[in-house]
């Protein structure tokens, strides 16, 4: 990262060349953080991204180094919009 240029494109493919080092080299968690920082730097193709970090994951999970990664989406047990609002002030 020291030659990459702050607020270039050269710092987010930095992090993203590291990150496929440290894949290969089985630091999977390391890999993760780099994809993370490359896409806080604004790398210009997130999609190659995405499938970075899910190749990274299922390595991690055919290794038995995570359960399985489920996306939390939480739901309320009741629809909202029929419950009225009268009594209740908006905070």
């Amino acid at each position: 990262m020291v030659l990459a240029v702050p607020g270039t494109d050269y710092v987010s493919y930095s992090y993203e060349n590291r990150a496929i080092c440290f894949m290969k080299m089985q630091d999977f968690e390391k890999c993760l953080k780099d994809i993370e920082l490359a896409v806080k730097a604004k790398h210009p193709n997130i999609p190659k991204l995405m499938s970075l970090k899910e190749n990274c994951q299922n390595l991690m999970e055919e290794r038995g180094l995570i359960v399985s990664i489920v996306p939390f989406n939480p739901k309320l047990s009741f629809d909202a919009s029929l419950h009225g609002t009268s009594g209740y002030s908006i905070c």
